[in-house]
């Protein structure tokens, strides 16, 4: 009971609210390109949707392409499987435009 109590205790101050090195809060794309930030997105579909984070265009839109046939950028499905994909790989296999892209 003294471990819940004092769980919701640190979680009510605050406790479970992730912050970055730099002091970039949950609603920034910083370190968070192509996924979710805790309270906005910072991918490719955010903007069609509108729930990007105030940040995403400045931190995240460096050009990076989405690959053909699908509605993901280098950047996603790096970020996705790294141990199978690589700018290289879906250049090659995939015909996508790697160029600009954070993970290249």
């Amino acid at each position: 009971f003294a471990v819940a109590m004092l769980l919701l205790f640190s979680i009510s101050l605050g406790g479970g609210r992730s912050w970055g090195a730099a002091g970039q809060g949950s609603d920034s794309c910083v370190g968070k390109c192509g996924s979710w930030a805790d309270k906005c997105w910072c991918n490719d579909e955010c903007e069609k949707h509108g729930d990007c984070c105030h940040d995403y265009k400045d931190v995240c839109s460096a050009g990076c392409g989405r690959c053909p046939g699908t509605e993901y950028s280098c950047d996603e499905w790096i970020r996705w499987d790294p141990r199978r994909y690589t700018c290289e790989s879906l250049e090659r296999d995939w015909h996508c435009n790697c160029t600009g892209c954070t993970s290249c």
